[in-house]
């Protein structure tokens, strides 16, 4: 079939195309055959069509004139698919007729998805695109009567007659704007299938949601399909947030009581791992205002997850649990859900009990952030009256309060102490334990925390005077060791937690306590150990041929007053990159009764920039509950020790020499 012939209205004439909904009106006359796409690519690749593509913003405009969101379809095709595009920069604008190369352009349109290039319309859109492309061309080079301040906010061109392909290309877009519409982007009037169409913008498909809903409640529509569509998109990470809203709030509104509580425990099953806020509050508003007391466990574990741009007290969760229980104190509430996880009929390889415990004592630890409240739960926490799955926990906190004078800050801490108390092969050490914290003035045992413990153990078999000591006896002893030693500062980055770097013990002395300055002096006795050296010079030279990971393991003590080093290689599956070490499970339930973690910063023989614990380190200190240490090449034969806590608390111990390989 020949080409279509389009006459352009000649100017002057009553009638005016808009290019676009823009400040921009053009008057256009001639007339132009519309062939295929490849005639618009021939174009392109042409000289005149490069200029006219290119050369633009002699009089820039900024961002005055609006942006074509087709511009990145039109490149990809002239730019052969750009081979070289990346997220980078957009091009460079001179005042040449040229732009420098538009290589850095991705290939995406706004709002669009990249198989839109394909369709039959995609010739439209390119004449779209080009058109607007020219019409700023002819703004910027010729209207000597350009008033950025008119009051009708419109710019008027005459007809450029140097410019005859500029007028077929704007009368292209003219044509394109009326056509370039696909079915895909357009409601179909079945609002079940217009609410799944990923196409649509957000409002059309939250419509449909509730017009499929009600059609659905007036038995126009199949309730089972409707329900299994809608818990489909409300499951998907992948369907925008106000759609998952529309879809689950309708689930949970359901005047259908059976259908209502497969909703209910749908949502239950979503609120722990739920990682949108707007998602969470349409669950914990109506779980709060209807009373549902089942969902107190999910909202308890969806609350102990950190929000940094939320305080606690103004969480959906805290408002649900204060209206779920509102005779109460939610940390009391939190409590009841320690004791009484609610998952006993749940699959026991799914651990759901244990894992609920972890994250209500991660939550009791941000609600109660000095311990007294968790004391007094746990004095009154009566094991007669506890679920059976729950007595080890019970049990394991009321001795280590009873006897070591300890409250876990942290899950992980629970699981360590469930341990200690527990296994048979730790009931030596503890006794032990119990007996030197016992030696203890009873004002510095409010104090302490696990990490201390072995620490202190040890201190009471080989260093008695160091029990007896005070606070300010014990740090002016560290002072005096670790003054004469050389110290590098790590210089990798300014800060740490957002805070000013601190390594000193002067800058770090009015944070510590008694236990966290005898458990530092017991530290400095192990790392300058020579047995401790020659495992280190060992390890370097693993690590070193090792690229996958950085290594680490345990320090703890054996016979006598000795200590020993024992590494753990990273699994397979955690070894991430070079300057990463990840602790194995395997490590971690070694470690339960060893003074310190430690991991090596050894990539090269000259480290010293990273000589001190990163971000990461500390974050795995505070989640653990453990004292850590880093060792770092600084020279060859020389390693720099810094040991870090949970608390933040980082001591730059100097540095030791160890021996040549």
């Amino acid at each position: 079939m020949p080409p279509q012939l389009i006459r352009a209205v000649p100017h002057g004439s009553p009638t005016e195309t808009s290019v676009y909904r823009s400040p921009v009106t053009v008057r256009v006359e001639s007339q132009i055959p519309i062939g295929t796409v490849s005639s618009i690519r021939q174009f392109g690749r042409s000289t005149v069509g490069r200029e006219l593509l290119n050369s633009l913003d002699t009089r820039h405009l900024g961002h005055m004139q609006p942006h074509i969101a087709l511009d990145t379809h039109l490149q990809r095709h002239f730019r052969r698919r750009t081979p070289n595009a990346r997220p980078q920069k957009p091009d460079l604008h001179y005042t040449r007729i040229c732009d420098t190369d538009q290589l850095k352009v991705a290939a995406i349109g706004l709002h669009c998805r990249t198989d839109q290039l394909d369709d039959a319309g995609d010739a439209f859109a390119q004449a779209f695109a080009l058109g607007c492309r020219v019409g700023s061309l002819i703004i910027h080079r010729s209207d000597s009567s350009y008033d950025p301040h008119r009051a009708d906010g419109t710019l008027r061109l005459v007809t450029m007659m140097k410019h005859p392909i500029s007028k077929t290309i704007l009368l292209l877009a003219v044509i394109a704007c009326a056509s370039c519409s696909s079915p895909r982007y357009t409601p179909s009037g079945n609002a079940l299938l217009d609410l799944r169409n990923p196409e649509l913008r957000v409002p059309v498909r939250v419509e449909s949601a509730e017009n499929a809903w009600n059609e659905m409640l007036d038995g126009n529509r199949d309730r089972a399909a409707v329900r299994r569509a809608f818990k489909d998109l409300a499951w998907s990470p992948a369907t925008p947030i106000d759609v998952r809203m529309a879809c689950v709030g309708l689930l949970l509104d359901d005047p259908n009581t059976e259908d209502l509580l497969d909703a209910r425990q749908m949502a239950r099953l979503m609120l722990p791992t739920e990682r949108s806020r707007s998602v969470v509050a349409v669950i914990a508003s109506r779980a709060g205002s209807r009373g549902w007391e089942e969902m107190a466990s999910p909202l308890v574990r969806s609350y102990a997850r950190s929000v940094a741009t939320v305080e606690d007290d103004d969480r959906a969760e805290h408002i649900a649990l204060e209206q779920l229980h509102p005779d109460r104190t939610v940390a009391e509430t939190v409590f009841e859900v320690f004791l009484e996880p609610g998952y006993d009929e749940t699959p026991a390889e799914l651990r759901l009990n244990e894992r609920t415990r972890a994250d209500v004592w991660d939550l009791l630890g941000r609600l109660d952030e000095t311990g007294a409240l968790r004391r007094d739960l746990i004095a009154r926490a009566e094991a007669t009256t506890t679920s059976e799955s729950a007595l080890a926990s019970v049990r394991a906190l009321k001795r280590g309060l009873d006897e070591l004078s300890i409250v876990p800050r942290t899950g992980d801490e629970l699981r360590w102490l469930e341990r200690l108390a527990s296994l048979p092969e730790n009931a030596e050490w503890w006794v032990q334990s119990a007996a030197a914290v016992a030696m203890l003035p009873q004002s510095e045992r409010t104090t302490l925390e696990l990490r201390h413990i072995e620490a202190i153990r040890w201190a009471a078999t080989h260093r008695p005077n160091w029990i007896a000591a005070t606070k300010q006896s014990l740090i002016n002893e560290l002072d005096q060791r670790l003054s004469p030693r050389n110290h590098h500062k790590r210089t990798a980055e300014k800060t740490i937690h957002r805070q000013p770097r601190r390594e000193s013990l002067a800058e770090w002395a009015g944070n510590m306590s008694f236990a966290d300055a005898l458990a530092m002096l017991v530290i400095d006795e192990a790392v300058h150990q020579p047995q401790i050296h020659e495992r280190l010079v060992q390890q370097i030279d693993i690590d070193r041929r090792d690229r996958t990971t950085e290594y680490g393991g345990v320090i703890e003590s054996v016979e006598g007053d000795q200590f020993r080093i024992v590494l753990f290689r990273p699994r397979a599956r955690d070894r991430t990159s070079d300057t990463t070490f990840a602790a194995s499970d395997d490590m971690v339930r070694y470690s339960d009764r060893s003074l310190v973690h430690y991991h090596q910063h050894v990539q090269s023989s000259n480290n010293a920039a990273y000589a001190g614990p990163s971000d990461a380190d500390l974050t795995y200190a505070a989640r653990s509950g453990r004292t850590c240490l880093v060792f770092t090449n600084v020279d060859a034969n020389t390693l720099n020790v810094d040991a870090y806590q949970p608390n933040g608390v980082t001591l730059d111990l100097g540095t030791v020499t160890i021996p040549s390989p």
